[in-house]
């Protein structure tokens, strides 16, 4: 009787492991190619997958209608359905948010009753996915984002966030050797190459370089204000709130 138990049992499980090979797949010839997504979710041109804990509701919003204004193309009606879901499952599986169906994950839940509502309408002003450029784009707060630019959720109290206003701080004009020119931000210098943010699109691309091959503009014509012109004032103002209540927990 214990043969026939197993086999009965294999079928249930023969869904589950097609849909993440599915996915796998997907990701790697539609996802990992050229200048997107690394492998298995690693940093690529565009952002990192793997570990970020991700918005499952975040990653099916994206995936299916693409975000306006970057190189992230909607793939609802590109991928039947059932495409769809196994490479939304996939993404999910490798950011470390994959959860059972209709399960929500305790740590989320007590992140959500925990801050206040102001606060989270910040949160979601800061990552909002429907617009081209987003602090989230340059900045990474609470384990997502991008973190090209300073940490926001660690300036001292009383701190300005004055957006509008903000200079380009330490975004410098690079030319390159072979004629390439771009407003950049240095990570960090390890032997004789320069690791550094490309900010001519979003999102930044992180560009390894030689030093020698760097030529530095007096100044840059990057602002930061560009960056912030998909927001109302009164938008700038919650998103705010939302960094200084971050700073004060």
């Amino acid at each position: 009787m214990r043969p026939l138990f197993l086999l009965a049992l294999v079928p249930s499980l023969l869904p589950a492991q097609v849909s993440d090979e599915r996915g796998a797949q997907i990701f790697r010839t539609s996802c990992a190619v050229g200048y997107c997504h690394g492998s298995a979710g690693h940093p690529g041109r565009a952002p990192a997958l793997a570990g970020r804990k991700l918005d499952p509701a975040h990653v099916l919003k994206v995936t299916s209608d693409g975000l306006p204004g970057t190189g992230m193309p909607g793939w609802k009606g590109r991928f039947s359905p059932a495409e769809l879901e196994a490479v939304v499952a996939y993404v999910n599986k490798i950011s470390g948010s994959a959860t059972p169906a209709g399960a929500v994950p305790a740590a989320t839940t007590t992140a959500a009753a925990a801050m206040p509502a102001a606060a989270a309408r910040g949160k979601q002003l800061f990552f909002d996915a429907v617009r081209g450029y987003r602090c989230g784009t340059c900045h990474a707060v609470e384990g997502s984002g991008t973190p090209a630019g300073p940490n926001l959720a660690a300036l001292p109290a009383g701190y300005d966030f004055s957006f509008r206003r903000g200079s380009a701080g330490s975004v410098r004009r690079a030319s390159l050797a072979g004629g390439d020119s771009f407003p950049a931000l240095v990570v960090e210098e390890i032997d004789s190459f320069l690791k550094l943010y490309d900010l001519t699109t979003p999102p930044p691309v992180l560009r390894t370089v030689p030093s020698g091959s760097v030529r530095w503009a007096a100044e840059s014509q990057w602002r930061h204000a560009k960056a912030v012109q998909n927001y109302s004032d009164e938008e700038l103002q919650t998103i705010a709130g939302y960094l200084r209540w971050l700073s004060t927990r």
